[in-house]
Protein backbone atom coordinates (compact mmCIF):
# COMPACT_ATOMS: atom_id res chain seq x y z
CA UNK A 1 0.00 0.00 0.00
CA UNK A 2 2.33 2.47 -1.40
CA UNK A 3 -0.02 5.10 -3.15
CA UNK A 4 -0.57 8.70 -2.55
CA UNK A 5 -3.49 9.73 -0.58
CA UNK A 6 -5.32 13.21 -1.22
CA UNK A 7 -7.97 15.20 0.76
CA UNK A 8 -10.55 14.58 -2.68
CA UNK A 9 -9.93 10.35 -1.81
CA UNK A 10 -11.15 11.02 1.54
CA UNK A 11 -14.48 10.69 -0.45
CA UNK A 12 -14.38 8.17 -2.86
CA UNK A 13 -14.52 4.26 -3.36
CA UNK A 14 -10.40 4.79 -3.44
CA UNK A 15 -9.83 6.24 -1.11
CA UNK A 16 -12.52 3.85 1.27
CA UNK A 17 -10.29 0.83 -0.20
CA UNK A 18 -7.02 2.24 0.79
CA UNK A 19 -8.52 3.24 4.23
CA UNK A 20 -9.69 -0.48 4.63
CA UNK A 21 -6.48 -1.93 3.21
CA UNK A 22 -4.42 0.09 5.32
CA UNK A 23 -6.44 -0.63 8.89
CA UNK A 24 -5.71 -4.37 8.10
CA UNK A 25 -2.38 -3.89 7.26
CA UNK A 26 -2.04 -1.95 10.05
CA UNK A 27 -4.05 -4.06 12.52
CA UNK A 28 -1.87 -6.96 12.12
CA UNK A 29 1.25 -5.06 12.67
CA UNK A 30 -0.13 -3.71 15.81
CA UNK A 31 -1.58 -7.09 16.87
CA UNK A 32 2.25 -7.98 16.54
CA UNK A 33 2.83 -5.70 18.96
CA UNK A 34 0.54 -5.52 22.07
CA UNK A 35 -1.45 -8.22 23.02
CA UNK A 36 -5.20 -7.07 23.70
CA UNK A 37 -7.36 -6.96 20.46
CA UNK A 38 -9.48 -4.03 22.24
CA UNK A 39 -6.19 -1.78 22.66
CA UNK A 40 -5.04 -2.54 19.10
CA UNK A 41 -8.24 -1.61 17.86
CA UNK A 42 -8.00 1.71 19.58
CA UNK A 43 -4.19 2.00 18.29
CA UNK A 44 -5.35 1.41 14.88
CA UNK A 45 -8.47 3.92 14.93
CA UNK A 46 -6.60 6.44 16.47
CA UNK A 47 -3.67 5.99 13.74
CA UNK A 48 -6.24 6.10 10.85
CA UNK A 49 -7.82 9.56 12.85
CA UNK A 50 -4.24 10.55 12.68
CA UNK A 51 -4.10 10.16 8.55
CA UNK A 52 -7.50 11.09 7.74
CA UNK A 53 -5.92 14.57 10.15
CA UNK A 54 -3.17 15.04 8.20
CA UNK A 55 -4.57 14.20 4.45
CA UNK A 56 -7.01 17.15 5.90
CA UNK A 57 -4.41 19.38 6.62
CA UNK A 58 -1.83 18.82 3.80
CA UNK A 59 -2.29 18.45 0.19
CA UNK A 60 -1.33 14.59 -0.05
CA UNK A 61 0.77 11.60 1.78
CA UNK A 62 2.68 10.35 -1.11
CA UNK A 63 3.11 6.75 0.97
CA UNK A 64 0.36 5.94 2.59
CA UNK A 65 1.68 2.50 4.15
CA UNK A 66 4.79 3.89 4.99
CA UNK A 67 3.30 6.73 7.42
CA UNK A 68 0.39 4.38 8.45
CA UNK A 69 3.44 2.28 9.48
CA UNK A 70 5.42 4.80 11.33
CA UNK A 71 2.34 6.56 13.23
CA UNK A 72 1.08 2.93 14.20
CA UNK A 73 4.47 2.43 15.54
CA UNK A 74 4.54 5.72 17.89
CA UNK A 75 1.40 5.29 18.93
CA UNK A 76 2.48 1.69 20.40
CA UNK A 77 5.47 3.44 22.00
CA UNK A 78 3.22 6.04 23.18
CA UNK A 79 1.33 3.26 24.91
CA UNK A 80 4.09 1.12 26.44
CA UNK A 81 5.53 4.94 27.57
CA UNK A 82 2.47 5.78 29.53
CA UNK A 83 1.23 2.61 30.87
CA UNK A 84 1.62 2.85 34.60
CA UNK A 85 3.37 0.02 36.41
CA UNK A 86 1.02 -2.85 37.70
CA UNK A 87 -0.35 -2.25 41.39
CA UNK A 88 1.61 -4.59 44.02
CA UNK A 89 0.17 -6.01 47.09
CA UNK A 90 1.23 -3.94 50.17
CA UNK A 91 3.08 -7.15 51.06
CA UNK A 92 5.31 -6.73 48.36
CA UNK A 93 5.91 -3.28 47.97
CA UNK A 94 6.84 -3.46 51.73
CA UNK A 95 9.40 -5.89 50.72
CA UNK A 96 10.44 -3.44 47.67
CA UNK A 97 10.91 -0.72 49.08
CA UNK A 98 11.13 -1.79 53.02
CA UNK A 99 9.85 0.26 55.44
CA UNK A 100 9.07 3.87 53.86
CA UNK A 101 5.38 2.51 52.55
CA UNK A 102 4.87 6.43 51.44
CA UNK A 103 4.11 8.52 48.80
CA UNK A 104 7.94 9.25 48.09
CA UNK A 105 8.04 5.27 47.39
CA UNK A 106 5.51 5.38 44.49
CA UNK A 107 6.80 8.67 43.50
CA UNK A 108 10.29 6.80 43.20
CA UNK A 109 8.20 3.90 41.03
CA UNK A 110 6.99 6.21 38.98
CA UNK A 111 10.20 7.94 38.33
CA UNK A 112 11.73 4.38 37.42
CA UNK A 113 9.11 3.27 35.16
CA UNK A 114 9.71 6.56 32.86
CA UNK A 115 13.91 6.20 32.80
CA UNK A 116 12.80 2.19 31.84
CA UNK A 117 10.26 3.15 29.53
CA UNK A 118 12.72 6.28 27.32
CA UNK A 119 15.43 3.70 27.73
CA UNK A 120 13.00 1.15 25.81
CA UNK A 121 11.92 3.28 23.48
CA UNK A 122 15.66 4.22 22.34
CA UNK A 123 16.57 0.52 21.86
CA UNK A 124 16.30 -0.34 18.22
CA UNK A 125 13.28 -1.94 16.75
CA UNK A 126 13.79 -5.22 16.63
CA UNK A 127 15.51 -5.92 19.89
CA UNK A 128 12.72 -3.75 21.29
CA UNK A 129 9.68 -5.86 19.60
CA UNK A 130 11.88 -9.15 21.39
CA UNK A 131 12.31 -7.32 24.91
CA UNK A 132 8.64 -6.50 25.24
CA UNK A 133 7.11 -10.03 23.22
CA UNK A 134 9.37 -11.31 26.04
CA UNK A 135 9.36 -9.73 28.91
CA UNK A 136 6.57 -7.38 29.14
CA UNK A 137 4.19 -9.57 27.35
CA UNK A 138 5.19 -12.45 28.31
CA UNK A 139 5.56 -14.21 25.27
CA UNK A 140 7.97 -17.57 24.96
CA UNK A 141 10.65 -17.51 22.72
CA UNK A 142 8.71 -20.15 20.74
CA UNK A 143 5.40 -18.49 20.02
CA UNK A 144 7.57 -15.00 19.01
CA UNK A 145 9.78 -17.02 16.62
CA UNK A 146 6.40 -18.70 15.50
CA UNK A 147 5.15 -14.94 15.11
CA UNK A 148 8.08 -12.97 13.80
CA UNK A 149 9.51 -15.78 11.37
CA UNK A 150 12.66 -15.17 12.92
CA UNK A 151 15.21 -17.64 13.87
CA UNK A 152 15.76 -18.61 17.47
CA UNK A 153 19.13 -17.59 18.27
CA UNK A 154 18.67 -14.63 16.44
CA UNK A 155 15.92 -13.59 18.57
CA UNK A 156 17.96 -14.63 21.73
CA UNK A 157 21.04 -12.46 20.60
CA UNK A 158 18.41 -9.24 20.09
CA UNK A 159 17.24 -10.11 24.13
CA UNK A 160 20.58 -10.27 25.13
CA UNK A 161 21.87 -6.83 23.41
CA UNK A 162 18.28 -4.96 24.78
CA UNK A 163 19.22 -6.30 28.08
CA UNK A 164 22.85 -5.14 27.90
CA UNK A 165 21.70 -1.18 26.40
CA UNK A 166 19.02 -1.08 29.19
CA UNK A 167 21.50 -1.97 31.64
CA UNK A 168 23.83 0.48 30.75
CA UNK A 169 21.32 3.04 30.40
CA UNK A 170 19.83 2.68 33.66
CA UNK A 171 23.06 2.05 35.40
CA UNK A 172 22.68 5.39 37.36
CA UNK A 173 19.05 3.80 38.98
CA UNK A 174 21.16 1.49 40.66
CA UNK A 175 23.58 3.88 41.64
CA UNK A 176 21.13 5.89 43.40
Amino acid sequence: MSAALTVNDLTNARGARLLEEGRETILKFVRSKVRDIDLAEDIVQDTLFQLVRAVDASEAIEDVGAWLYHAARNRVIDWYRRRKPERLTDDHTRSVVGTRFDGEATLEQAEIWEAFMDALADLPDKQRDVFIMHELEGMSFKDIQDRTGENLNTLLARKRYAVLALRKRLQFLYEE
